[in-house]
């Protein structure tokens, strides 16, 4: 606990303007739901809805002290303690890095950013250190989760204050390695700038979230930060210098070590590199590359090589050239932190799957063959399309969609992207939002039409209602067809002007595979 005169003394955006500079404050909240006796009530302002409406509500309710925008004018007669921020959001993790007394300095930190594969990364860096009997919490795009708890996931990457809270509870748990997911957004917006990291992985980078930024060199740049920023600035648990893991098979990471080779970061920063081929081999500190490299629907197999020479086998059970990178990436973190080559190939061979993430649905042995996964960039769904072709004898079948009130521009690239790597493409919705999931499709179409004009042969349909077209596009398929559910991955539910329902890509999968006799 704190009180009101030592937060305002340590963060120094804050101004204590009138009240008892010794109030305590038990606990802090943005969500007027949550406060009782002793919270620290924060006003935010945001998209929809803005805090300082409830500052007066949450004073009745027992609030202790309130944190509030400058402009604001409070008109009730309850004295208490009045904290004052220009931009309250934007000092959220400094808050919570005071408050909570900075949990990121008691554990081994390690964030992952780029486009795709994040979660996947998470999840195979968590059996990794589990295997290796070292306690692992994870903050992701599915859950965050530790130990046996088990919390839901509104953003990848939390606001600041919540992150706080979350690896504070971790670090008074025994939690003594945390997997960070680390989204553009949470960079651009400051989540993490007031986090030490031990290590930050990077995966690739193509088109996303550009409803967010103003472009991909702005998207791109926000994804440096933590390279560029954060990660110098780091204090590691070891003492010694910050691990940067970066993928030399994707034309950014390549692009991230000759920025990082440079003298401005030469005496801050550790540089380990990892490659399927080795062609991109470079002179960083610590490289691996994948050798006897094979891919099959059930998974994949892999001789890793590290620039020692040493050789270790791992099998794993998620499929696709892409995951060959996820493992090189995550065992290069590893191996770097000290984990044994043992652990890492057991690790890796204990994780199971990744919800939503080319996860495959219904018996293996029986077809068609159903996958579901979290496409939702024309990078991603291109790369499930080119994993799914050569490991299939039959048609290649895709159902997909865009979201809205989101990246418009990527609308038309993923109608290319499908019309040239599948036989059969089902558009349908996703979570339109307050879009006319009619005009998303349109949309989309345009990008199957333009790729017909210019030689793409396809058949392709639309169907609005996306349990009808995951239905259809299963009950007509072929027992050797491979089909690939894209776009919602682990999610559970479907937006659809602004009802939230219940849905699941999988379960929808499932039933209709049933109706065909696949358990």
């Amino acid at each position: 606990m704190k009180t009101v005169a030592e937060i305002a003394n340590k963060v120094e955006a804050i101004e204590l303007r009138s009240g008892d500079h010794s109030t305590v404050i038990s606990s802090i909240t943005y969500d007027s739901r949550e406060v009782k006796e002793g919270t620290l009530f924060v006003a935010l302002r945001g998209a929809r809805f803005d805090g300082h409406r409830f500052v007066e509500a949450a004073i009745e309710q027992g609030a202790a002290a309130v944190l509030v925008a400058a402009d604001y004018t409070y008109s009730g007669d309850r004295e208490v303690p009045f904290l004052v921020a220009h931009e309250p959001r934007k000092i959220l993790g400094e808050l919570g890095r005071f408050y909570f007394d900075e949990p990121s300095t008691e554990m081994v930190m390690i964030g992952i950013t780029g486009t795709n594969g994040k979660t996947s990364s998470a999840y195979l860096l968590e059996a990794i250190f589990l295997a290796a009997g070292r306690s692992t919490g994870v903050i992701g795009t599915v859950e965050y989760r530790w130990r046996d708890k088990r919390v839901s996931a509104p953003n990848t990457t939390p606001d600041g204050l919540v992150l706080e809270r979350v690896l504070r509870a971790m670090a008074d748990d025994g939690v003594e390695v945390v997997i960070l997911e680390v989204s553009s957004h949470g960079l651009e917006l400051g989540r993490v700038s007031d986090l030490h990291f031990d290590a930050a992985i990077f995966t690739n980078l193509s088109q996303d979230h550009l409803d967010f930024h103003s472009s991909m060199e702005a998207y791109r740049d926000a994804k440096r930060r933590l390279f560029f920023e954060i990660l110098p600035n780091s204090t590691t648990r070891s003492g010694t210098r910050p691990l940067a893991v970066l993928n030399l098979d994707d034309d950014e990471g390549r692009a991230l070590l000759e920025l990082l080779e440079t003298d401005d970061f030469d005496e801050t920063l550790t540089l380990a590199t990892h490659s399927i081929d080795g062609e991109h081999h470079n002179k960083a500190s610590y490289h691996l590359e994948g050798k006897q490299l094979e891919i099959g629907l059930g998974g994949i197999s892999m001789v890793i090589e590290e620039s020692g020479g040493h050789r270790f086998s791992v099998e794993s059970f998620l499929p696709g050239r892409f995951n060959a990178e996820n493992i090189l990436g995550v065992a290069a973190a590893a191996r770097m932190l000290g984990v044994s080559s043992a652990a890492v190939s057991a690790g890796i061979g204990q994780c199971g799957g990744v919800p939503g993430r080319m996860q495959r649905v219904g018996a293996a042995e029986r077809g068609p063959a159903v996958f579901v996964d979290y496409a939702h960039t024309p990078d991603a769904l291109q790369r499930g399309l080119e994993m799914l072709r050569p490991l299939t004898s039959g048609t290649v079948w895709v159902v997909f969609g865009c979201g809205g009130d989101r990246d418009r521009s990527k609308r038309a690239l993923m109608g290319v992207v499908a019309a040239k790597g599948a036989d059969r493409v089902i558009i349908t919705s996703d979570n339109p939002r307050w879009e006319s999931p009619d005009s998303i499709i349109d949309a989309i179409v345009d990008g199957v039409d333009a790729a017909v004009e210019k030689g793409a042969v396809v058949e392709w349909e639309r169907f609005v209602d996306r349990e009808e077209a995951i239905s259809q596009s299963i009950g007509r398929a072929a027992a050797d067809d491979v089909i690939l559910i894209a776009g919602k991955g682990h999610e559970t539910y479907q937006e659809i002007n602004n009802d939230r329902r219940d849905f699941d890509d999988r379960a929808v999968a499932q039933q209709a595979l049933s109706q065909r006799g696949v358990q």
